[in-house]
């Protein structure tokens, strides 16, 4: 894969993602290393938000690189129909990965999810899986 191709891979799934991920969740999201995805974002931070902590959201500045980047006519094309493919395939290989019965370990399989402590969830469904299962 190309530089420009290899980074476009992780700019599409930024810009395509319904919410933005952080370089620690995308790394695990996409089974690439945090210091890669980093690496490759370095070319980009003129149009991204990219912050010095890893936990934070990549977002991008501005709406018109979206825009620009899914136009057939650049050397950072997204090809957005097969992007969103990748991203659903993500999606799958992270649940099929981490649900199981009873993930939050409670003491009750019947709670409502209204009686349980958010910071309980946090704990168990990592930001990954969280956006796995919503989107």
């Amino acid at each position: 894969m190309s530089r420009s191709s290899s980074s476009s891979y992780k700019i599409g799934v930024i810009i395509l993602l319904a919410v933005p991920l952080s370089i620690h969740t995308l790394s695990l999201f996409l089974g690439i290393g945090a210091d890669q995805i980093s690496n490759r974002l370095d070319l980009f931070r003129s149009v991204l938000s990219i912050p010095n902590n890893r936990d934070q959201p990549v977002r991008i500045l501005y709406l018109s690189f979206r825009d620009f980047l899914v136009q057939p006519r650049n050397n950072y094309y997204v090809d957005e129909p097969r992007k969103h493919k990748d991203i659903a395939r993500s999606c799958l290989a992270t649940m099929r990965s981490h649900l199981r019965r009873d993930i939050c370990n409670l003491a009750s399989p019947g709670t409502h999810r209204a009686d349980i402590d958010p910071r309980h969830i946090c704990q168990y469904l990592l930001p990954e899986l969280q956006y796995s299962c919503r989107y």
